[in-house]
């Protein structure tokens, strides 16, 4: 094990061998998660999205994202969640921005359909950088106003992404 680990670390030096590794480790993290839970019976979904970000003006540090989704299953209900979402942020350091955003989601559980409003305020900052993997970390704070509720639910999301 030593000899082939050895093996690639020298030959990581070489670009396009650091590519294909790269390449060959992300993929393999996508397949991980489904090959453990292979065995747990469960519906076949789909999730359809389109995203949009970019900096609002081409002379200002503010940004803009745009995306929606549709979210189905393969049940009695095909659709089963769409939402819009849109937000504008600030980068006030290199890697640390602060966004501000609004959700609007339609869920149909089944025979019932509701609608949630989901406005939130969240920030996005690095947690490690090294070489050429990079973590980030996402603390959302949602308030959310569904449709068939009179209450307002506060809910504190937090991400990690690389």
């Amino acid at each position: 094990m030593r000899k082939i680990y050895r093996y690639f670390i020298i030959r990581y030096k070489n670009r396009a061998l650091k590519n294909k590794l790269n390449c060959f480790l992300g993929y393999l993290l996508l397949w991980i998660p489904l090959i453990a839970f292979a065995g747990i019976e469960q519906h076949g979904k789909i999730w359809l999205g389109l995203d949009k970000s970019g900096l609002l003006l081409n002379d200002s540090d503010w940004r803009y994202t745009l995306s929606t989704q549709m979210r189905g299953i393969t049940s009695s209900a095909v659709l089963q969640t769409f939402f819009f979402d849109g937000r504008l942020g600030y980068p006030f350091f290199t890697d640390f921005s602060v966004w501000v955003g609004y959700r609007w989601s339609g869920n149909y559980p089944g025979n019932s359909f509701y609608g949630e409003h989901r406005p939130y305020q969240q920030i996005q900052f690095p947690l490690i950088h090294y070489d050429s993997i990079k973590f980030t970390a996402r603390s959302r704070l949602e308030e959310r106003i569904r449709s068939n509720q009179d209450q307002v639910a506060l809910r504190f999301r937090q991400r990690i992404t690389t």
